[in-house]
């Protein structure tokens, strides 16, 4: 089974990629501040929803996408390309986007969303 942060990277990369900077939030780096806009994503949370014959057999991966930017009309058409981005990669909407709050010295605008991905377990891993 891949690694949760590589199907989310090869969802969002598969619209965004060379357009919009995504990456895994601990790998955010003081680049990223010079950046007109990216998209950070990472695992809220991971774990077995179902199992039989004493063994896992699916595994829900809850992820939490968020996008950045310094022009707000981004925030008008971008979160929703996200939501279509990780629909077409398998992932439930269990929630709609939020803001992100900002304060006065804020220098972008942030919108938040929440995916889940539910995964078969194989015998072997």
């Amino acid at each position: 089974m891949s690694d949760i942060r590589k199907v989310v990277q090869t969802a969002l990369d598969s619209r965004f990629f060379g357009e919009i900077e995504v990456m895994a939030q601990e790998l955010i780096n003081e680049a990223a501040e010079h950046l007109a806009r990216f998209i950070v994503y990472y695992v809220a949370d991971e774990y077995y929803v179902m199992h039989s014959d004493g063994k896992p057999r699916v595994l829900m991966s809850d992820i939490y996408v968020r996008f950045f930017c310094k022009d707000i009309n981004d925030k008008l058409f971008v979160p929703s390309e996200i939501e279509k981005a990780m629909r077409a990669a398998g992932f439930k909407v269990p929630s709609r986007q939020s803001d992100i709050p900002r304060d006065a010295d804020a220098v972008y605008y942030g919108v938040t969303q929440n995916f889940r991905l539910y995964r078969v377990v194989s015998d072997e891993g």
